[in-house]
C-alpha cells in the first residue's frame, strides 16, 4: 500500500518542527500518532509500536494552554514523570522515528 504523499508530508513537517525544537517532542509524537496508526493500523512496523507506546505512557502530561491550569506543583511531578518515561525510551523513540522517515520514503505514492 502506497502512502499519500499529504499524509507523508505532514508526518515530514512534524518530524522537522521538532528537530528544530519548535514544537515539544511530546506535541510532535501526539500529532504523528494519528498518522502511524493510519499508515500501520496493524502495528507491524517498530516505529507505530514505539510511537504508539510513548504517546499512551506519556498522556497524562499537560502540554499548551492545558499547563497554564496546572499548579506548579502537580507540573514539577508531571514533569519528572515524563522525564523518566522519555530517558527510558529515548533511544528506541528515536530509532523508531528514523524508521518512520525511511518507511515513508520506500512507501510514498511517487515510489
Amino acid at each position: 500500500m502506497k502512502i499519500r504523499m499529504e499524509t507523508v508530508n505532514y508526518c515530514f513537517d512534524v518530524l522537522d518542527l521538532m528537530s528544530q525544537n519548535k514544537i515539544h517532542f511530546l506535541e510532535g509524537i501526539r500529532l504523528l500518532n494519528s498518522k502511524v496508526r493510519e499508515i500501520d493500523p496493524m502495528f507491524n512496523q517498530n516505529f507505530t509500536k514505539v510511537i504508539v507506546a510513548f504517546e499512551s505512557d506519556t498522556d497524562f502530561y499537560p502540554l499548551g494552554e492545558v499547563r497554564k491550569l496546572w499548579n506548579k506543583q502537580s507540573l514539577l511531578k508531571q514533569d519528572e514523570r515524563y522525564l523518566d518515561n522519555y530517558k527510558r525510551g529515548k533511544k528506541q523513540l528515536h530509532e523508531g522515528l528514523e524508521e518512520l522517515k525511511e518507511y515513508l520514503i520506500l512507501n510514498s505514492e511517487k515510489q
